[in-house]
């Protein structure tokens, strides 16, 4: 346990619901204060018109509206409220699996940094279901990259490609792995 407190964590949820499970206290999984005024759905009708097409946009105007209660007002509710759901399920079970991987990572002392997709969505934005998200990325110490790639694999993960692969000088992302459902990049 090394002296982690266990709590129920709340994800709130655009139409009002909650989504609770019992877990570690993670800092990065905490909920940044969203202003509900940064994010409205006049801010997004100022968007170009293509930009509010975007399929990765459809999750976050769809919760938007809803926290608004402007559904009726939105083009296309029923199409965008499908896309909601599955990004809301979609990113609960990579958060529970980045959470049980970060759990791992750190009964060896390993330290794991979640990026992108997996940090916005439990931080920024206002709802876990309103930012897609594609993969898991994770940062590393280059040092610790052969425990972290060893915390993975013990998780059930196998390399996606060969060593070195996807290697570049100035961007360290040469280690992609997968459990047949979800894809982690570990950067450094």
């Amino acid at each position: 346990n090394h002296g982690r407190q266990r709590r129920s964590l709340r994800l709130a949820r655009a139409d009002g619901h909650a989504v609770t499970r019992a877990g570690p206290v993670l800092a990065w999984r905490q909920r940044a204060p969203v202003s509900s005024s940064l994010i409205t759905p006049e801010v997004l009708a100022t968007l170009p018109p293509a930009w509010r097409r975007r399929r990765e946009l459809g999750p976050l105007v769809w919760a938007t509206f809803a926290a608004a209660n402007r559904l009726d007002a939105l083009p296309n509710a029923v199409a965008l409220a499908a896309d909601y759901r599955a990004t809301l399920i979609r990113n609960l079970a990579a958060l529970e699996r980045c959470a049980a991987i970060l759990d791992a990572a750190e009964t060896t002392g390993l330290e794991l940094l979640p990026l992108k997709g997996a940090l916005f969505a439990a931080l920024l934005y206002p709802d876990v279901g309103a930012r897609p998200m594609a993969d898991l990325d994770l940062a590393v110490r280059p040092s610790d990259l052969p425990a972290a790639i060893a915390c993975l694999e013990q998780l059930g993960f196998t390399r996606m490609y060969p060593p070195r692969a996807r290697f570049a000088p100035r961007h360290g992302h040469d280690v992609a792995m997968t459990d047949g459902s979800l894809f982690v990049e570990l950067h450094y």
